[in-house]
């Protein structure tokens, strides 16, 4: 393997052209349901974050190995969801995690569940839920969802964007596949100016002019503040479907919403094998922030 300490001009617009090609020939548009929030109290069968969860009588919520049960994140009613493919369109689909500082992602599994209903039947009240639903909490201040809110979703079509997190997936696959070896600080340059290309050749990706400033949804392209983690374990790349996102957000009044850490966001992956026979028992969890 050749070593280069310096991401000379050839290396760049080679790599470029390399990492372009790649992208468009990888990457196209995808259908997905856009998530908006309402902040409201919440039927216990809606599609929500934060609030009561929809809990069959019989049922408990899911816990930790300690016997600490998990706080409800999300709950989809998958009736928002039906158009979007692959996506159960019946039923209720729901997110727990640990409430503690660390959104239950320190513990692996034991620190988050996917739940699927695919029936909605005889369920607890609100009443019997104040009894039989007791989730653990280490503070109160440290749950990301700070206000319950009702979720509506909007089905659209989501372009492919190349940001931080695929353009750093391309340019490695470009150096290990012509046997490139760079030190950290020449990756990182050559990244920068794949980023630069891109935005000299297509225009810079701006938050007001196509992009959100919400990212929560259900399908589409995942988006992350640091990096993919998928991209950090090949064992890890079966998970090919992004299940739901919930981002950092504020209400019209500038007051938050969801907070996760400094601005963060919550991904949930999903095997599409998995998903299209409504196994949800094995669900990739990461959140990151600024």
């Amino acid at each position: 393997m050749s070593k280069k300490t310096k991401a000379d001009p050839k290396l760049i617009r080679e790599c470029y052209q390399w990492v372009k090609q790649q992208f468009f020939t990888q990457y196209a548009a995808k259908h997905y349901a856009k998530a908006d929030f309402t902040t409201a109290k919440t039927a216990l069968t809606e599609s929500k974050i934060g609030g009561l969860p929809y809990l069959p009588k019989g049922d408990s919520a899911p816990q930790n190995a300690d016997g600490e049960t998990l706080r409800l994140l999300a709950q989809i009613n998958c009736a928002d969801l039906k158009g979007l493919e692959h996506f159960p369109s019946a039923g209720i689909l729901q997110f727990f995690i640990l409430d503690n500082w660390e959104f239950g992602i320190e513990s692996g599994r034991d620190g988050y569940a996917v739940r699927y209903h695919p029936e909605i039947g005889e369920h607890y009240t609100e009443a019997e839920l104040a009894e039989c639903y007791q989730p653990y909490t280490e503070d109160d201040e440290c749950f990301p969802v700070l206000q319950e809110c009702r979720l509506q979703f909007e089905l659209a079509e989501q372009d492919p964007v190349l940001d931080y997190a695929t353009s750093d997936l391309l340019c490695n696959k470009y150096l290990a596949a012509h046997n490139i070896e760079l030190d950290y600080h020449t990756k990182a340059h050559l990244q920068r100016a794949m980023q630069h290309e891109y935005e000299n050749e297509f225009g810079a990706y701006d938050e007001e002019d196509g992009g959100e400033d919400n990212h929560s949804q259900c399908g589409g392209y995942p988006y992350f503040t640091q990096e993919d983690p998928r991209n950090r374990d090949e064992g890890l790349t079966d998970y090919n479907v992004l299940l739901f996102q919930l981002d950092s957000s504020f209400d019209e009044d500038g007051e938050e919403i969801v907070m996760i850490g400094d601005m963060g966001v919550m991904n949930f992956f999903i095997r599409q094998d998995d998903l299209q026979r409504r196994d949800f028992s094995d669900v990739l969890y990461s959140w990151d922030c600024c």
